[in-house]
């Protein structure tokens, strides 16, 4: 739900800083009723305080389901990338965060003596 529009503080950013990019985990404290009480960012490699700002409105905005416990407290990480992230860094940041099959990488590579293909993870150019 609230994508769409944390994508706009991003991009709104970005034409300040278009090699931004990072991640941004964010706490909710949410009420019984599903309404958020509290937000804070719990860690960032954002350094622009406005993008950060600007996320952490979105999120205090939500509605969610009551929660059948009472109170909850949530965490959300929120990560920006663009074609000029290194592709290391977002690598690493999917590895973090569970959004990346790194078994079926490692089943890709059942045969350690196969030559790479130009392009393929792993290959590199001699000269």
């Amino acid at each position: 739900e609230s994508r769409p529009v944390v994508t706009e503080c991003f991009v709104t950013a970005l034409a300040d800083d278009p090699a931004l990019w990072g991640e941004l985990v964010v706490g909710a404290h949410i009420s019984p009723e599903g309404g958020v009480l509290d937000v804070q960012t719990i860690s960032t490699s954002i350094r622009d305080r406005e993008m950060i700002a600007c996320v952490e409105s979105v999120v205090q905005q939500l509605t969610f389901p009551t929660p059948a416990r009472g109170e909850l407290r949530v965490s959300y990480p929120y990560l920006f990338t663009t074609e000029h992230t290194p592709a290391a860094e977002v690598r690493a940041m999917e590895i973090r965060y569970g959004l990346r099959d790194t078994d079926a990488e490692l089943r890709g590579m059942e045969d350690p003596s196969r030559e790479l293909e130009s392009g393929e993870n792993g290959w590199w150019e001699r000269w």
